[in-house]
């Protein structure tokens, strides 16, 4: 079948018509026309460009070429999609040249009336907002774990200049006794009411037992912020780390992008084959989030499935659409795109027998609270598949700096903290391998007692 054929309304499939709601109210009445899905509840409007359909709160965004156009004047709002359509289409080599053909929405004022943003605290103190503590450490030997903080001091948090800032640890045993861990540098300088995850480097100690720790902020030659600790736990020394059942690759030279996405392709395969045996009757029905312009579902179609890739970047996940559109192998009704946000997402609970997240979880401020959303979205026996996510700390590593500098949330974890974020999440992995020492993917599975719970 032509993708290209008939009208807009038919490219979205009536499969995924039916799981639909509204991100707003909440409520399934979602009427199709031509260019958006309009809510017969409470009047919400959700634009459809390139058979993409963007569901989003509509107290979430703005319209900027409308702003703007308002900004200058009262010109055509066309004409200013226009000026944003050649800014995106025209690239600079020079980097500094680049940088004046970016940025165009936020050289304008925000509307009048989305101008007073919420105020930071100022505590005083670095307060913690995610942790994925493992306790379990081997005795002697060091390991990170990662702590996500925001800045309320009202300073800047940076390890370097003469009085330095970074995270440390106190350690202390059955008798008293205590120890002070090594330093953890800050990737990038914090500024005052902004987040950061912190990966902490923590050496357990040689003696098995077990010790409270106590992560801290300190200012090196000032002192340490023993007021209001980052966290404070128990930690445990053991003598050897419970056994992970985790596959290794068979490939043991450096790593090769090409090779890693052909082991993605692996892994879904088999999660399909999982969900096969475990399903009713009838296609799959996959969603894929955070799947960029480049679908792993799309590159990996699994036969007789229904899927929805979906992103919360519009524009690219409308690239996704016209790369598929040149397709030939699958059919126009079991593929289908849209844009959304993982924690507000615009399906009904229980829709999906997979889930595919895709080099995306390590982006998302809370993992934990992604696949708690998530798992919402699964049907008994679903399964939630993760493919190619860091599973090595590599704190140096000039990409990771850079991609924090420019604004990513880069997040790095080490296979310990996933044991976490799947206990948190009610999800237990019935597959896990790791690639070229540092790509991790993993097949999870709802625990019974969710299973249970979602069924009531």
């Amino acid at each position: 079948m032509d993708h290209n054929q008939g009208e807009i309304k038919e490219s979205i499939p009536q499969w995924m018509r039916e799981i639909l709601i509204c991100v707003h109210c909440g409520h399934d009445r979602l009427a199709h026309t031509e260019d958006a899905f309009l809510c017969q509840t409470c009047n919400s409007s959700f634009p459809i460009v390139n058979r993409v359909p963007m569901f989003l709160r509509p107290g979430c965004m703005y319209d900027a070429a409308a702003s703007i156009a308002a900004n200058l004047g009262g010109v055509d709002v066309r004409d200013v999609e226009r000026a944003f359509g050649s800014a995106l289409r025209y690239r600079m080599d020079d980097y500094w040249l680049r940088s004046e053909f970016s940025h165009i929405v936020e050289r304008y004022p925000l509307p009048a009336d989305r101008t007073n943003g919420p105020t930071h605290e100022n505590t005083g103190h670095v307060r913690l907002l995610v942790d994925y503590f493992n306790p379990d450490f081997k005795s002697g030997e060091p390991n990170y774990r990662s702590f996500r903080i925001r800045n309320e001091t009202g300073k800047i948090l940076a390890s370097t200049g003469k009085e330095p800032f970074h995270i440390s640890y106190w350690l202390t045993d059955s008798t008293g006794k205590r120890h002070e861990g090594v330093r953890s540098k800050f990737p990038i300088p914090l500024l005052p009411g902004k987040d950061l995850t912190v990966p902490v480097l923590i050496e357990a100690p040689n003696v098995c037992g077990v010790y409270q720790i106590d992560v801290m902020l300190v200012q090196e030659f000032v002192g340490w912020d023993q007021a209001a600790p980052i966290y404070r736990g128990l930690l445990n020394s053991l003598e050897a780390l419970p056994h992970r059942n985790l596959v290794k690759s068979p490939h043991n030279g450096s790593f090769v992008f090409e090779l890693d996405l052909e082991y993605c392709g692996q892994v879904l395969k088999k999660a399909a084959e999982m969900a096969i045996d475990e399903a009713s009757s009838g296609p799959l029905t996959i969603l894929e989030i955070a799947c960029g312009s480049d679908p792993q579902t799309l590159r990996h179609y699994q036969p007789n499935s229904h899927v929805v890739a979906c992103d919360l970047a519009f524009p690219q996940v409308q690239l996704a659409s016209l790369s598929w559109s040149k397709r030939e192998d699958i059919p126009n009704e079991r593929f289908t795109f849209a844009s959304a946000d993982v924690f507000d997402p615009p399906f009904r609970s229980q829709s999906f027998d997979m889930i595919v997240v895709c080099a995306a979880l390590h982006h998302f401020v809370d993992a934990t609270s992604a696949l708690k959303t998530l798992s919402a979205l699964l049907r008994p026996h679903g399964k939630i598949i993760l493919l190619r996510e860091p599973g090595k700390m590599a704190v140096d590593d000039p990409t990771f700096v850079m991609e924090l500098t420019n604004g990513f949330n880069e997040q790095q974890f080490e296979l310990s903290e996933y044991d976490v974020m799947y206990q948190r999440a009610g999800l237990v992995p019935c597959y896990q391998q790791l690639d070229f020492d540092c790509s991790y993917k993993a097949i999870l599975a709802l625990l019974k007692a969710n299973i249970d719970g979602n069924q009531k």
